[in-house]
């Protein structure tokens, strides 16, 4: 008899820096999840995960059976531009092994509270424009399309555009 999973959401601590940094080395990995092309450490993003560590952008964490399966996190648009306060953006990452699964729907369900509790008033979302996955995702939750940097992403010998959603909460 199979037991049945439970998903657990939970701010991230310091010991979850390194499971963040592997799933997030699974997106560099399939080439459409995010910009960067080469693996990061720990180390390569400790400014950004430090970032991550106040409470107005944090980072969830999805854990299924002890497992970091995926996280969500919040980060300044634009850092640093006080007219932009109001304004975070959103960016998640699953492991691959999890697909599929709901626990991005999950995640975003939370985050989405989350954001609307700490105070922001718009939520952006970038991507590339041939991650299908993430555009159905936010466009579940009311996500628009609000620009589009044509062509402007290559990544080994292909071209992608880059995606601009956001979303008034």
């Amino acid at each position: 008899m199979m037991s049945a999973s439970y998903i657990m959401i939970r701010p991230a601590t310091k010991n979850d820096w390194p499971f963040i940094i592997e799933i997030y080395n699974e997106g560099i990995a399939n080439r459409l999840s995010t910009a960067e092309t080469k693996v990061v450490t720990v180390e390569d993003k400790l400014d950004w995960l430090k970032e991550h560590e106040e409470e107005r952008f944090p980072i969830l964490i999805a854990e299924e059976n002890g497992i970091v399966a995926g996280w969500i996190c919040l980060s300044a648009y634009r850092k640093g531009r006080q007219a932009l306060q109001n304004t975070a953006e959103i960016s998640y990452y699953i492991r691959k092994h999890y697909w599929k699964k709901a626990i991005a729907t999950q995640l975003m369900e939370v985050m989405m509270s989350k954001a609307k509790e700490l105070g922001f008033k718009n939520l952006m979302a970038i991507l590339i424009d041939a991650n299908n996955a993430s555009t159905a995702l936010l466009k579940k939750f009311g996500f628009e399309q609000w620009g589009l940097m044509p062509d402007i992403i290559e990544i080994d010998d292909k071209t992608y555009g880059h995606s601009y959603y956001g979303k008034k909460i």
